[in-house]
C-alpha cells in the first residue's frame, strides 16, 4: 500500500505579503481607520492558527503585558485538546493595532465577533484590493506562517508546536514545508 500525499498548499510569496500590508496599513491610517484587517492578517501571518482557534479567541486569551512579553494563548473548551493548547508570542505592533481595534469595535466575549464567513470575505477583499491572483484565506495564512518560520530557520519542534500537531502530523506537514521553501526561495 503506498500513502497519498495531499498537494502542496498556495502560499504567499514575500512580495505578496507586503502588498497586503500595504493595503491593511492603509485602512489603518485612513480618514476614517478599520484596523480590523490588520489585526487579523497580521495575527494570523504571526501565529499561524486555525480559522477555528481565531473564531474563539476571547480577550482574556491574550496577556499584553507579560514581563516576557505579549502573546496569545491558545485554548480550547474540549478536554481532550487541551494538547493542542500553547502560548504564541505577539509583536508590539500587532498589540499597538489591537488597541486601536479595541477602541473602535465593541470587544466583549470574542476578539473576532464576525461569523466565520465574514471573516473569509475580510480577507479574500483584502487580497483582491492588493491585486493578487490568488484567493487568501485562513489556510494560506497559516501555510505562509509556518513557511516563514521555516525559512527563519526556526527549529522544526518549536513551528510543530506553534501549530499545535502532533509528531505524527509533523512528518507530513515538514515534507511539504521542506518542498515548499525549495520552491518558493
Amino acid at each position: 500500500q503506498q500513502s497519498v500525499i495531499s498537494p502542496l498548499p498556495i502560499v504567499l510569496t514575500p512580495d505578496e505579503q507586503d502588498s497586503l500590508m500595504t493595503i491593511v496599513e492603509k485602512y489603518r491610517q485612513a480618514p476614517k481607520p478599520d484596523t480590523r484587517p490588520f489585526t487579523l492578517l497580521v495575527l494570523l501571518l504571526e501565529t499561524g492558527i486555525k480559522k477555528g482557534e481565531c473564531l474563539t479567541i476571547t480577550p482574556n486569551h491574550l496577556e499584553l503585558d507579560s514581563p516576557s512579553g505579549p502573546f496569545l494563548f491558545v485554548r480550547y473548551n474540549n478536554p481532550a485538546y487541551r494538547y493542542k493548547e500553547r502560548k504564541l508570542p505577539l509583536s508590539q505592533d500587532w498589540v499597538d493595532a489591537y488597541q486601536e481595534y479595541k477602541a473602535q469595535y465593541a470587544i466583549d466575549d470574542r476578539v473576532f465577533p464576525w461569523s466565520p464567513r465574514r471573516l473569509e470575505y475580510l480577507l479574500e477583499d483584502i487580497g483582491k484590493e492588493a491585486g493578487l491572483p490568488k484567493h487568501v484565506s485562513f489556510d494560506m495564512c497559516r501555510w505562509t506562517s509556518a513557511l516563514n518560520d521555516w525559512k527563519a530557520s526556526i527549529e522544526t519542534d518549536k513551528i510543530r508546536q506553534k501549530l499545535g500537531i502532533s509528531k505524527i502530523q509533523w512528518r507530513e506537514i515538514g515534507l511539504k514545508l521542506k518542498h515548499l521553501a525549495e520552491n518558493n526561495p
